[in-house]
């Protein structure tokens, strides 16, 4: 079974065709991440119409950046109330690349909401942490953050190591399909840590992935793990598993 743990179908006009091209590709389960409340509520409304579509709520932490205290309480009271309508927080998580001392010190706070909300409901939460990540670790491991999904998460050996210790896992993208740094990482991150996204519709030289990207994702990391591409599929079946 392959999933595409993280994308953004809210994003894409018709959404309807990725689905289908997806589910052609093998691809039975999408998650369909939230930056906000307008993409709650899309996310929710495609969840609905999908059944291989799950969606996930939270508030992106560059969207934090932009928006009043009041309309931060207001996406979060959203969430909490119709947590029932969800399957995972997310994204969330820390985004220092253009924050300031304040806007990141917000961040973290917003993150740790969106962490104890995930551990009242027992979900996954997926997490952006993008020029944050060992900031990221900490607070997940200072609040005890259960069932995590690092979302693009290139970094240091230690830090991998450090992640892994903690049980979470680690989801790989369409930059394994491309770039070799990339691929160098995936070398280190165990299987049995292993999930896939796309991120979609992020660009790949020049043309906006989708879902169904995830059967060349997960090829190119059976072949990355020297394993065949029915082992990875069913490891990636056992995580799933473990992970909802």
């Amino acid at each position: 079974m392959l999933a595409d743990i993280h994308c953004h179908l809210d994003e894409f006009s018709k959404p309807e065709d990725q689905i289908k091209n997806a589910e052609k590709m093998g691809v039975c389960l999408i998650l369909t991440n939230s930056v906000d409340l307008k993409s709650m509520r899309k996310n929710m409304e495609i969840s609905e119409k999908f059944r291989s579509v799950k969606c996930a709520f939270g508030i992106h932490p560059n969207e934090i950046i932009k928006m009043t205290n009041d309309e931060i309480l207001s996406t979060i009271t959203f969430i909490e109330k119709n947590i029932s309508l969800c399957s995972a927080i997310g994204e969330t998580g820390l985004d220092f690349k253009y924050a300031n001392e304040r806007q990141k010190a917000q961040q973290k706070s917003i993150f740790a909401r969106h962490i104890e909300i995930a551990k009242n409901a027992k979900m996954p939460i997926i997490v952006h942490s993008r020029m944050a990540r060992e900031d990221c670790l900490k607070i997940l491991e200072k609040y005890e953050a259960r069932k995590v999904v690092l979302h693009w998460f290139v970094s240091c050996e230690n830090l991998l190591k450090k992640a892994i210790s903690l049980g979470y896992y680690i989801s790989i993208g369409p930059s394994v399909l491309f770039e070799k740094h990339v691929q160098e990482f995936a070398k280190l991150v165990p299987v049995e840590s292993v999930l896939f996204e796309t991120d979609a519709p992020v660009e790949y030289n020049g043309k906006k992935s989708e879902p169904a990207w995830i059967k060349d994702v997960a090829t190119k990391v059976a072949e990355i793990s020297g394993l065949s591409y029915g082992e990875i599929c069913h490891i990636a079946k056992k995580n799933l598993e473990k992970l909802f």
